[in-house]
C-alpha cells in the first residue's frame, strides 16, 4: 500500500509538522515583507475614517438645528395668523360677552397648542388678558415675560416671528399680531410663545443619538485597532518563542543523543533534525532527504522500513516501536529505537510517520554485558558445594543450582521458577522447621532430611524484599556433636568441686524462700482487709437500702397525692426532690452491692445461648428514653446475626452502663451510637458519642471502681465511679474485654470484645 501511495503522489510544497522545517508559502513571504508597511497605513487609516464620520455627524446635526428652528417658526406664524381670523369670526357671536377660558381653548385647534406654546390676549398697554394655557402664576404683563421688552406695536408690525429671552431664563420664539377693534373685548394683540427648549427637544434627543453612535465606532475602530497591534506583537512574540524553543530542545535532543523523524510515506520524503544528522556523524544540511537516502543506511537484517510502514497502514495502528542499526559516517553500526506515530492532521490523504529516534547502542552493549554476566553467574552458583536458592519478595523461585535439586529430589530438567519455595521444601524437612513466618529479615536452623543427613540452612532477606537461602550438608559436624555431647557428660561426673558452690546456693535459696513466705503472709492479709472492707460495704448497703426503699415509698405516695392534697406546692416540690435523690442514692448502693458481689466472687453467670441482636435491642431500649430527654440521637448499626454463649443479663446490663455513660457525657442535642462487628474468634461491640471526651492521662482510670473521671461536662451528677468498673468485670467474666479510646472535645469509643465460645 505504501508503495502504491508513493508511485502516485504528487510533488507540492507544504508546512511540515512539530519542530520540522517551515516550507512557507510565497503568499505568505510576501506578506511578511509587507507587515511594516500596513502597520504604518493602519492608524493613518483609522484617523481618516473617524475624521469623516466626526465632520458628517456635526453637519448633519448643524442642519437639523436650523431645520428645527425654521419649521417652528413657521407653524407659530401660521398658528397666531389662524387665532387672529377665528377672534374675528367669533366677534359677532360674542354679542357684547367677554372672552372667556373656553372661548380662547377654542381658537386654535389643539395639534396647534403642542407641548409649551402659550395663546395669550394683550390690551394696548400689554396688559394679559386671557392665556391659554392659563396657568401663568403671577406674571400680569407681556414685559413680565420677556428680559428685554419691545413695544407691542413693533412686534406687531413686523408680522413674523422673533427670538427674545424670558423674564425665568432661557429663550423663546414669539409671535405678535395686532387686532381690529372688536367690541366684545378690550384685547388689542393676540401673542403666541414657544420657548427654544421645547422647539429644539427632539434635535436634542436626536443629536445625542448620533454622538453616542459616532463615539460608539470610533470606540470600536479603536478597540480593532489595538487588537489588530496586539495580535501583530503576538504573533512576532510567538515567532521568537517558536525560535527559541525549536533551538532548545535540538540542543537538548543533541545531549540526549536522540533525533526528531518525519516520513511522509506517500511521497517518500524525510525530515530530520539537526540532533539526527549529528547522531550518526553527518553535518546537518536542512534539506528533505528521500527515501532510497535513508534505507541505504539502514541494516537489512533489521527489517525493511517500506515493510513497516506498509504492515502499519494495513493493520490500522496508530503507533510503532523499532529496533534497527543505522551505518555511522565512520563506518561503525549505531543501534537505534525509533518510536514512530501515525499522522493524519495536515492531509488524510498523504499519512505521514512521526517520532524520536534514540541511540540505544549503550544499552545493547550492557544488554549483552548483562546476559553474559548472568550465565558466569549462574555456571559459578551451580558449581559451588552448598544448595543455593534465590526467590522473590513472594518467596517464588527465581534461580537454584543442582545442589538443591540433588538434595531435595527434584527433577534435573524441570523448570521450577514462579513456584512457592516453602511448598518445595516443607516436604522434605521437619514439621518444626516449616513453621515459616513470611517477612522475616533472617533466620538460621538445622533440619534432618528423610534419608538422614542433616543440613544447615541460612536464609537471609534482600533489599528488595527477596530471599537467598544457601544449605550446608553438617551430617558429619551433628556427628561430632554427638560424640562431644558424651564427652560432656564424663567431664560432668569428674567436677566435685563444684558442690560446694552448690551449698552456697542453697543458702541463698533458703533466704529467698523466707522472703516469698513473709510476702505470702503479707498478701494474705491485704486481701483479707480488701475482703472486709468489701463485707463492711455490703452489710452496710443492705442497712441502708431498707429506710430508702422507705423514704422513696412514702415520698412516691405524696407526690401522687394517694390521701389527699398536701397543702402547698412547696412540698410537692420538696416531695420530688426527696424521691430524686433517694433513687440515685439507691442506684448507688445498688452499684456498691453489685461491685461487692463481684469482688467476693458470689456473682455466676447463668448462661445461654441467646442472638446478639437480642441483647444490642434490649439494652437500647433501657436506654433510648433517657437520650431522648436530652435529645441525643442514637444509632444502632449490627452487622452480626451469630449467637453467643452468655449470661443475657449480665451482658444486657455491662452495655447498659457503657450507654448510660455515653448519653451522660454528651451534650444537649449530641450523638451516640453502637456497631457490632463479627471477629475471626468472637464479636466486637462499638458505643461512641461525641460527648466531651476523656483526657490521655486519665485514660488508664477507666473502668476502675470509685474512680470518677472529671469530665467538662457539668451535669449535676457525676455519680458512684462503679457503673463502668461494673460493666468492664460482667464483660470480663464472659471472657471477653474492654478497650477505651478518647479524644477531649471530640468524643469517647469504648470497643467490647465477647468471644463466642465460653473460654476454658
Amino acid at each position: 500500500m505504501a508503495r502504491r501511495d508513493a508511485t502516485g503522489a504528487q510533488e507540492r510544497l507544504a508546512p511540515s509538522l512539530g519542530l520540522a522545517q517551515t516550507m512557507a508559502q510565497p503568499g505568505y513571504s510576501r506578506l511578511v515583507r509587507a507587515e511594516p508597511w500596513i502597520h504604518r497605513a493602519v492608524p493613518v487609516l483609522l484617523v481618516i475614517f473617524l475624521s469623516i464620520v466626526g465632520a458628517s455627524g456635526l453637519l448633519q446635526v448643524t442642519s437639523a438645528r436650523e431645520d428645527a428652528l425654521k419649521s417652528s417658526a413657521e407653524d407659530i406664524d401660521i398658528a397666531v395668523a389662524l387665532a387672529t381670523a377665528r377672534i374675528k369670526e367669533l366677534s359677532a357671536s360674542l354679542s357684547g360677552n367677554p372672552i372667556t377660558d373656553d372661548t380662547m381653548n377654542a381658537l386654535l385647534p389643539r395639534t396647534a397648542l403642542t407641548p409649551g406654546r402659550r395663546l395669550i390676549l394683550l390690551d394696548g398697554a400689554g396688559k394679559i388678558l386671557h392665556a391659554s394655557p392659563a396657568d401663568l402664576g403671577r406674571v400680569a404683563t407681556f414685559e413680565d415675560l420677556v428680559v428685554e421688552p419691545t413695544p407691542l406695536l413693533v412686534f406687531a408690525e413686523r408680522a413674523g416671528v422673533m427670538t427674545t429671552r424670558l423674564a425665568k431664563g432661557g429663550q423663546t420664539l414669539v409671535a405678535v399680531r395686532k387686532l381690529p377693534e372688536i367690541a366684545a373685548t378690550t384685547a388689542s394683540y393676540v401673542a403666541l410663545m414657544e420657548p427654544l427648549d421645547s422647539v429644539l427637544a427632539t434635535w436634542v434627543a436626536r443629536t445625542q443619538a448620533i454622538v453616542t453612535l459616532i463615539v460608539t465606532l470610533g470606540g470600536v475602530v479603536a478597540a480593532l485597532g489595538a487588537a489588530f497591534y496586539f495580535q501583530a506583537a503576538r504573533a512576532r512574540q510567538a515567532d521568537r518563542i517558536c525560535s527559541s524553543m525549536t533551538a532548545r530542545i535540538d540542543s537538548a535532543l543533541t545531549e540526549a543523543r536522540s533525533g526528531l523523524w518525519e516520513w511522509d510515506i506517500a511521497r517518500g520524503r524525510f525530515f530530520w533534525s539537526d540532533s539526527m544528522f549529528r547522531l550518526i556523524g553527518y553535518e546537518p544540511t536542512g534539506a528533505l532527504l528521500s527515501f532510497g537516502e535513508v534505507n541505504s543506511l539502514v541494516n537489512k537484517q533489521d527489517g525493511d522500513l517500506f515493510l513497516i510502514a506498509d504492515r502499519m497502514l494495513s493493520d490500522g495502528r496508530a503507533s510503532m516501536e523499532h529496533d534497527f542499526r543505522m551505518r555511522h559516517a565512520s563506518g561503525a553500526w549505531v543501534w537505534l529505537r525509533a518510536r514512530l506515530q501515525m499522522s493524519r492532521e495536515a492531509d488524510a490523504a498523504y499519512p505521514r510517520l512521526i517520532g524520536v529516534v534514540i541511540d540505544v547502542t549503550e544499552q545493547k552493549k550492557y544488554e549483552e554485558q548483562s546476559r553474559q554476566s548472568d550465565e558466569r553467574l549462574e555456571d559459578a552458583i551451580d558449581s559451588i558445594s552448598e544448595s543455593f536458592v534465590l526467590c522473590d519478595d513472594q518467596d517464588r523461585l527465581i534461580l537454584c543450582n543442582g545442589k538443591f535439586r540433588t538434595i531435595y529430589g527434584l527433577a534435573e530438567g524441570a523448570d521450577l521458577a514462579g513456584q512457592d519455595y516453602r511448598a518445595l521444601v516443607c516436604g522434605h524437612e521437619t514439621e518444626a522447621v516449616c513453621g515459616f513466618v513470611r517477612g522475616r529479615p533472617a533466620r538460621d536452623y538445622e533440619t534432618q532430611l528423610p534419608d538422614g543427613r542433616w543440613l544447615q540452612v541460612s536464609e537471609r532477606r534482600t533489599l528488595d524484599g527477596g530471599l537467598v537461602a544457601v544449605g550446608t550438608d553438617i551430617t558429619i559436624h551433628k556427628d561430632q556433636e554427638s560424640r562431644l555431647m558424651e564427652s560432656e557428660r564424663q567431664l560432668i561426673a569428674t567436677v566435685t568441686d563444684l558442690r560446694h558452690s552448690q551449698r552456697d546456693l542453697q543458702v541463698k535459696r533458703d533466704e529467698l524462700t523466707d522472703l516469698a513466705d513473709n510476702y505470702r503472709r503479707q498478701r494474705i492479709a491485704a486481701e483479707e482487709a480488701s475482703r472486709a472492707k468489701t463485707e463492711f460495704l455490703a452489710n452496710m448497703s443492705h442497712e441502708l437500702r431498707t429506710p430508702l426503699n422507705a423514704i422513696i415509698g412514702f415520698s412516691e405516695i405524696m407526690e401522687h397525692r394517694l390521701f389527699g392534697c398536701l397543702g402547698s406546692d412547696k412540698y410537692e416540690e420538696y416531695v420530688s426532690h426527696i424521691r430524686k435523690s433517694g433513687s440515685g442514692l439507691l442506684a448507688i448502693i445498688d452499684d456498691i452491692l453489685e461491685m461487692s458481689r463481684i469482688e467476693t466472687g458470689k456473682v455466676a453467670l447463668e448462661r445461654e445461648t441467646v442472638t446478639i441482636e437480642a441483647i444490642i435491642d434490649a439494652a437500647v431500649a433501657q436506654v433510648r428514653p433517657d437520650a431522648g430527654q436530652k435529645t441525643i440521637s442514637l444509632h444502632v448499626t449490627n452487622s452480626s446475626h451469630g449467637l453467643l454463649d452468655c449470661d443475657p443479663r449480665a451482658l444486657r446490663h455491662a452495655l447498659v452502663q457503657f450507654l448510660r455513660n455515653a448519653i451522660k457525657f454528651t451534650p444537649t442535642g449530641g450523638q451516640a451510637a453502637m456497631r457490632v462487628r463479627n471477629t475471626a474468634d468472637g464479636v466486637n461491640i462499638f458505643i461512641e458519642d461525641t460527648g466531651v471526651g476523656i483526657p490521655r492521662e486519665q485514660l488508664h482510670r477507666f473502668g476502675m471502681p470509685f474512680e470518677v473521671i472529671d469530665g467538662k461536662l457539668d451535669n449535676g451528677n457525676k455519680g458512684s465511679g462503679l457503673g463502668a468498673a461494673i460493666a468492664r468485670s460482667l464483660v470480663e467474666l464472659h471472657g471477653g474485654s474492654v478497650r477505651v479510646r478518647s479524644l477531649v472535645g471530640t468524643g469517647t469509643m469504648v470497643m467490647v470484645h465477647l468471644p463466642i465460645k465460653r473460654a476454658a
